[in-house]
């Protein structure tokens, strides 16, 4: 494991200087986010942060990845599309249909080049084995679920970087460990998570820069297809993303009841419900990348896929518990105008 160490830090380093730099070009150059009554930064920061997490990811990938086989030359392609569309929409806000094209174009991307999920395990130790139609549409389903989740995360400063950190660890942990031994996804997981640590650096509260939609559509979809490149570790990564996951069904439904577009941002997340009930912005994050990490733990802790889908379900029902509970404190206080908003 020692092999890794070289690679991590290189990358984190790599990361942090092309985000110090990148920040600076997207202040000079006015590619800032604007607060404004939906976000909680008070002054214009710098957008772009996920061009740093992406150059630096695929410039150590490439320069000690030994075999760089076919699926990756797809995934390559397309997170190139994802940062490209990332990058539009940060500097001139797309509109969500656009946003959804040019997922739907990385994700057709990726399936063409072979990338698939094959069956899906049970709790109950049942396997279904998916026809061709079949992979490729929950393959699909699952990388547009990752993106947008994490899309939908990214609403504190470090919020996303930190769970993608612990989720790509996570991920290492599990490719790099006897009798597994997945050489080549151990390397681009750990360089991942040194790329997004390298970021951090830079985007913890007060954060100086932003990582935009190129760096959380960017993460969202390493981490899906790595999950699938690692042999379905689904169970895995629902456990350790199990946050973001909750949190974007949780937003859509919530919209959907409403009769409002599931794309409209607000400030009904669960992270913003942690600040209203005074959580400072710190703490708020940090317990959320606490949450993360235990059930990461669990992940590598449990012997098989059911132990972490029972795993995943007690995650569940405290996120379910805890959404309550936010709702509740929230309407004691009169902070919605005595009425529950969900």
């Amino acid at each position: 494991m020692s092999e890794f160490v070289l690679p991590f830090f290189l990358a984190l380093l790599v990361s942090a200087v092309l985000t110090f730099f990148i920040g600076r070009l997207a202040a000079k150059q006015g590619f800032v986010d604007f607060p404004s009554p939906r976000k909680v930064h008070k002054k214009p920061i710098p957008r772009l942060g996920g061009v740093a997490i992406f150059l630096s990811f695929w410039l150590l990938v490439f320069s000690l990845l030994r075999n760089f086989e076919p699926r990756l030359v797809g995934v390559f392609l397309g997170s190139v599309i994802l940062v490209i569309f990332g990058i539009i929409d940060d500097i001139k806000n797309l509109s969500p249909a656009t946003k959804l094209l040019g997922q739907i174009a990385a994700i057709l991307v990726v399936l063409f080049f072979g990338l698939g999920i094959d069956y899906l395990r049970t709790p109950f130790g049942n396997v279904f084995y998916f026809s061709q139609i079949l992979s490729l549409f929950f393959t699909g389903l699952w990388i547009l679920v990752l993106v947008n989740s994490m899309n939908f995360l990214d609403g504190l400063d470090g919020l996303a970087a930190g769970i993608s950190t612990i989720a790509a660890l996570i991920l290492f942990f599990l490719a790099s460990r006897p009798p597994v031994s997945q050489w080549d996804l151990a390397l681009m997981t750990i360089v991942l998570a040194g790329a997004t640590l390298g970021f951090l650096l830079w985007n913890f509260n007060p954060a100086s820069i932003f990582m935009g939609d190129s760096g959380s559509q960017f993460l969202g979809f390493m981490l899906a297809v790595l999950a699938v490149i690692a042999g379905g570790k689904i169970a895995t990564a629902l456990l350790v993303l199990g946050v973001p996951i909750f949190d974007a069904f949780w937003a859509i439904l919530r919209r959907l009841f409403l009769g409002k577009s599931p794309f409209l941002a607000d400030r009904q997340h669960l992270h913003h419900r942690l600040l209203s009930i005074g959580l400072p912005q710190r703490l708020a994050v940090i317990f959320l990348w606490v949450l993360a990490l235990v059930f990461g733990v669990f992940a590598l802790l449990g012997n098989n896929p059911q132990e972490k889908i029972r795993a995943g379900l007690w995650l569940l029902a405290i996120l379910f518990s805890l959404a309550f509970l936010l709702v509740l404190v929230e309407w004691k206080r009169g902070k919605r105008n005595a009425r529950i908003s969900f």
